[in-house]
């Protein structure tokens, strides 16, 4: 996917002026339609699960890291350090990156790896979770560090039990 996003940007930046429309049409070939439809199922799936089920919005976005990691593959190398309240993300290497960087189209990075993983993590911000990427080997770090933390002062999650338990105890006095 590297090499025709590659390709299809040389091609269309000599037909087209319009950079705006050239990486528009490089992210409609990577499944930018899907992900707008997927965007609304994580969105259901998110309100299953935290509204509806209780969950700890950090565990549930620190549950996305494994197919952060899967999607790349064998083409990263990365490192995964986790706590109750940060976790982080750390990519040492990337073919990704040095393919891109080859090529002189590094700008393309934002569309591939940890880039579009935060697509999938930025939702949570909503949900008291902090998501940033800290490091990025585009901005000529030495890795990409995508960080997940609890934001201070984040309400734990009410499970579906105790907010009934809670509603019987106020009808009872």
């Amino acid at each position: 996917m590297v090499c025709l996003s590659i390709a299809t940007h040389r091609v269309l930046s000599y037909e087209v002026a319009d950079e705006a429309m050239v990486r528009e049409i490089i992210r409609t070939n990577l499944g930018g339609i899907m992900t707008s439809f997927m965007k609304y199922i994580q969105r259901f799936q998110m309100f299953l699960l935290l509204r509806i089920m209780g969950g700890d919005p950090y565990k549930e976005a620190i549950r996305l890291l494994p197919a952060v990691t899967g999607d790349m593959g064998p083409l990263c190398e990365t490192t995964l350090s986790s706590g109750p309240e940060e976790t982080t993300l750390v990519v040492n290497k990337c073919i990704y990156h040095s393919v891109l960087v080859a090529e002189q189209c590094e700008f393309l990075i934002t569309e591939f790896c940890c880039h579009s993983s935060l697509t999938w993590l930025r939702p949570y911000q909503k949900h008291s979770v902090g998501v940033s990427m800290d490091r990025c080997m585009a901005w000529e770090d030495t890795c990409c560090s995508l960080h997940i933390s609890k934001k201070p002062g984040a309400r734990p999650p009410v499970t579906p039990a105790s907010g009934t338990d809670a509603q019987s105890t106020q009808q009872q006095q």
